[in-house]
């Protein structure tokens, strides 16, 4: 899949964590992430980094895709959860300033068809 805000693609390699071992991994056990690679969790409202080796950013959406949380450079061993939110993104520390995420920005994921 791929990420984008209207038009603009913003990160263009998501992989959809699937089965209760993907979405437990998450990224964990990686020791550096791609600038343009994030995971997506449907359906999480709650994330924890536990044995990440490195921190992470973590934006979370609505029904609607609308950003209601972030979280920028997320230290291993930490919880975020909203209850607002439908589904959570990881991804590189760093990438919601690159990008210019901000609360009540839409996004919508597109497969690469």
């Amino acid at each position: 899949m791929k990420l984008f805000k209207g038009k603009k693609l913003l990160l263009k390699n998501i992989t959809t964590a699937s089965g209760l071992f993907g979405r437990f991994m998450g990224l964990m056990g990686k020791k550096s992430i791609p600038a343009d690679y994030a995971m997506y969790f449907p359906a999480c409202n709650s994330i924890h980094t536990y044995f990440m080796k490195m921190p992470i950013d973590v934006i979370m959406l609505d029904s609607k895709g609308r950003v209601v949380f972030t979280r920028e450079s997320m230290m291993p061993w930490k919880i975020a959860a909203c209850f607002r939110a439908k589904d959570t993104i990881e991804m590189r520390s760093g990438n919601v300033r690159r990008l210019g995420l901000a609360i009540g920005d839409i996004l919508t994921a597109k497969n690469r068809s």
